[in-house]
């Protein structure tokens, strides 16, 4: 199953100038954002409202179907990372404004098998190098504006994601209840290997007979309004 490994990559958004958090907290996207401009976060604009993820709440979680050479059946290699943080501000008219990030801890990254972790490390995401990856938002439609105080709603999400040096546009389908100051969200995507210029494990790993060519990300995001 080490074909998870290379799937991981596609959550590296080459984000390497984006410097690791305090030891054993995630990267904090304000506070990549606040070390790449040197200003503080901009006010939140008339009508908008801005959302500040809660420490080790969120999830990132990657997926892939592969058939490994010691299976008779296809199976799910499933890797995970609760180091999520960010910021979410949107505007009255449904759009972010540009201190919107996601980041993740990939330092974090865990499966099922230690082994697998180890060469997740030392030879797949470099984690030494590699530490976060981001998705940047840009449009909620679907979402109604402005924002209600309470409800639930389902939306798609517009963004940037940068994978191994690629830069693609994504669209995430995504869900969303707000309860007051509270807000929870899930969004998930399908990409391609083809998309970021990743070689195929089997290319590199003898044990992995086959992978299927989609990519299944999802993204939990637990946050609390920022007044």
């Amino acid at each position: 199953m080490l074909s998870i490994a290379i799937v991981a990559v596609l959550l590296t958004a080459c984000a390497a100038g984006a410097g690791a958090g305090v030891a054993g907290q995630p990267a904090s996207a304000t506070a990549v954002q606040a070390a790449a401009s040197g200003t503080a976060a901009p006010p939140v604009p008339a009508g908008g409202v801005r959302f500040v993820t809660t420490p080790f709440k969120g999830l990132a979680t990657v997926r892939v179907e592969e058939h490994l050479a010691v299976n008779l059946v296809n199976t799910d290699a499933v890797l995970t990372s609760n180091g999520v943080d960010g910021v979410l501000t949107l505007d009255a008219d449904g759009t972010f404004t540009p201190d919107s990030k996601m980041v993740v801890d990939m330092t974090r990254l865990q499966s099922d098998q230690s082994l697998r972790d180890k060469w997740i490390e030392l030879f797949g995401i470099q984690t030494g190098k590699f530490k976060t990856s981001t998705f940047t938002p840009q449009r909620a439609t679907g979402l109604p504006a402005p924002l209600p105080a309470s409800g639930q709603w389902a939306f798609t999400l517009d963004g940037m994601l940068t994978v191994h040096g690629v830069t693609k546009a994504v669209t995430w389908k995504a869900t969303a209840t707000r309860a007051g100051h509270d807000l929870t969200g899930t969004a998930t995507a399908l990409v391609h290997w083809a998309d970021f210029d990743i070689e195929k494990p089997q290319a590199a790993v003898t044990q992995v007979v086959s992978v299927t060519d989609d990519i299944r990300l999802e993204l939990k995001f637990v946050g609390t309004q920022a007044d």
